[in-house]
């Protein structure tokens, strides 16, 4: 069984942590970042009735994040000790979704999807994250990990610096049989 991590005890407290980790890099112009945004799913799966989604953050990075080829990436707040069955099934919506940005209403799709706070997964569930571009984040010593399975996506390290992962490009492009 797979459980968030930390010890946030509701949601808000683990948004607010995840805040405090990226603030230097929002007030350095590096991310623009956007929460609770609303969304329309574009492909709903079968017997999917109810198209409005939200997500609880999404980071756009900006041409001051050099090297950053990757998109949008969107993030799932939950809080610590949960199982992370029912996120991993909002994080592929999400995957399916358009967002529109204030104040100008331009549409997106998200790029990247990850959950908050958790660690890199390990195994059979780490192959299919990397597959659907989706993934986890959890503070580490050098900043905030972001990772698709077991490969690291990208750090947004505390000094307000960034590393973006040397295989991050090539990862969830495979298609059809392996």
């Amino acid at each position: 069984m797979t459980i968030t991590t930390g010890a946030w005890t509701d949601e808000q407290t683990a948004a607010n942590a995840f805040d405090g980790c990226v603030e230097h890099h929002e007030r350095s112009n590096l991310l623009r970042v956007y929460r609770e945004m609303r969304g329309t799913l574009i492909q709903p799966r079968c017997c999917q009735h109810d198209r409005a989604v939200r997500i609880d953050c999404v980071l756009i990075p900006t041409p001051k994040f050099a090297g950053w080829t990757l998109g949008a990436v969107g993030l799932e707040f939950k809080k610590s000790g949960m199982k992370i069955g029912k996120p991993v099934s909002q994080m592929l919506d999400y995957s399916r979704a358009l967002w529109k940005l204030p104040p100008s209403g331009i549409s997106i799709a998200l790029d990247w999807v990850f959950l908050w706070p958790a660690e890199k997964e390990h195994g059979d569930l780490a192959s299919l994250f990397a597959q659907q571009r989706i993934g986890t984040a959890f503070p580490s010593y050098g900043g905030v990990d972001f990772f698709a399975g077991e490969v690291r996506i990208f750090q947004l390290r505390h000094d307000g610096t960034y590393q973006i992962g040397t295989v991050a490009a090539e990862v969830g492009k495979a298609v059809g049989a392996r």
